[in-house]
């Protein structure tokens, strides 16, 4: 059976000058880049082969090669990126599945690709540097599976959230004396979407088990083959 094809895309990558005051920081956590720290652990699964963006390639811009596209982002650039037209289509008719992490869908420059998260308003305040309990909400979902209640030092958005109504939620974050969604998947006529908000650069939860279990389930749930 052929492996999942990934890309690992991030707005900052390896580009470590993009955000000066979070760069020693940054490259004391993830000193090959967020993409890079996604793909390793991906590819420690026996169904799974991800690859990562860099200063060095241009993969994005060759997405008929990957199953899934992994897109973090924390308003690093603010260039228009021409390959966000293409995405909505990619995932429509069920040739891309879709995962959307951190606060991507917060910021202007992807305005097609926002639209297939299902979230309708903007981040109202955010909480950096705190411990986060995460709870699932939906535990017969597939992203779900061998998911527990558990606990991260992390950055928390809070709203008031507006949703498509066909979005299913995931996760709740319980941090700061208040509650956020912090993971949820919607179906956008025959491909997949999810969206996950851990991630902060500075922080290292992507380092934490169970978190990458959450991305390692999103792959395959997205993955349409998996449709």
């Amino acid at each position: 059976m052929a492996k999942i094809s990934v890309l690992c895309w991030s707005d900052i990558a390896d580009k470590f000058e993009t955000r000066p005051y979070h760069s020693e920081a940054y490259k004391k956590r993830y000193p090959e880049g967020i993409s890079s720290a996604i793909a390793l652990f991906l590819n420690r699964q026996k169904d799974i082969y991800a690859e990562f963006e860099n200063k060095k390639n241009d993969l994005i811009n060759n997405l008929d090669k990957y199953n899934v596209l992994i897109v973090w982002a924390h308003g690093g650039s603010h260039n228009k990126y021409p390959w966000d037209n293409n995405i909505p289509n990619l995932v429509k008719t069920n040739n891309l599945g879709l995962i959307v992490m951190h606060s991507f869908w917060n910021f202007s420059q992807w305005p097609e690709t926002n639209k297939l998260t299902g979230v309708l308003s903007n981040i109202g305040k955010v909480c950096e540097d705190t411990e986060i309990k995460i709870t699932p909400s939906n535990v017969s979902h597939p992203i779900l599976n061998q998911i527990k209640t558990y606990s991260i030092f992390d950055e928390i958005y809070f709203g008031p959230f507006e949703f498509e109504k066909d979005v299913i939620h995931l996760v709740t974050g319980h941090g700061a004396n208040e509650k956020s969604p912090f993971a949820w998947a919607r179906t956008v006529d025959k491909g997949r979407v999810c969206y996950i908000q851990p991630g902060h650069e500075t922080n290292e939860s992507l380092y934490n088990e169970d978190l990458q279990q959450l991305i390692i389930n999103a792959v395959r749930w997205v993955n349409p083959h998996a449709i």
